[in-house]
């Protein structure tokens, strides 16, 4: 006998809160002059491949927490996606935990359904 759950249902819209705000103090050897999440994998930024591969899963706008070297983050947003539908959250010298900043993200939103939050360095595509 198959159990079945809940259908699941058509999502329209769906956004992405990004957590792309630390210090990146393990890999500053590896790009000091880049935020983590800018660091360069197969020829362009590890931001670019999530975001491409978002926009390919259906998510339609995103909501970037920032924070160390955030200046770098906006300019490749504006430039590498000027069409892209976001906002951005600048949190400065701050020390807050990223499930801290999320539920305070989260009172930020548009609508709390469909949501979807990626700290970025546990993406993983296979």
């Amino acid at each position: 006998m198959v159990h079945r759950g809940p259908a699941i249902k058509e999502v329209d819209e769906m956004e992405c809160i990004i957590l792309a705000g630390g210090l990146g103090t393990r890999l500053r050897s590896a790009v000091p002059d880049l935020p983590k999440c800018m660091a360069p994998v197969a020829g362009k930024p590890f931001l670019s491949h999530i975001i491409d591969f978002l926009q390919q899963q259906g998510v339609k706008s995103f909501i970037f927490s920032l924070g160390y070297m955030h200046e770098v983050i906006e300019h490749f947003l504006q430039m590498s996606y000027p069409a892209l539908n976001y906002t951005r959250f600048v949190l400065k010298k701050s020390r807050w935990v990223p499930e801290v900043r999320f539920v305070w993200l989260v009172s930020k939103l548009q609508s709390q359904e469909n949501v979807l939050v990626l700290e970025w360095r546990y993406f993983i595509q296979h």
